[in-house]
């Protein structure tokens, strides 16, 4: 999940779908909100407790 703090709240950017082993990565184009304060990556649990739940972002880029 993507997430930015804009005026004091953390507003939902992006969430993926569930994604496991094996799957191949998937590319995402998210336009910042004007006044955004800060950028949160999160991973969560996928919905079925959090055993080995883990995310890789890996070569993310930022681009105007």
């Amino acid at each position: 999940m993507v997430e930015g703090l804009v005026g004091g709240q953390w507003t939902p950017l992006y969430k993926s779908p569930v994604m496991r082993g094996g799957d191949n990565a998937i590319a995402i184009d998210i336009k910042f909100p004007t006044g955004m304060e800060q950028l949160r990556l999160k991973t969560t649990d996928g919905g079925n407790d959090a055993n080995s739940d883990h995310a890789t972002w890996a070569d993310a880029k930022f681009t105007e």
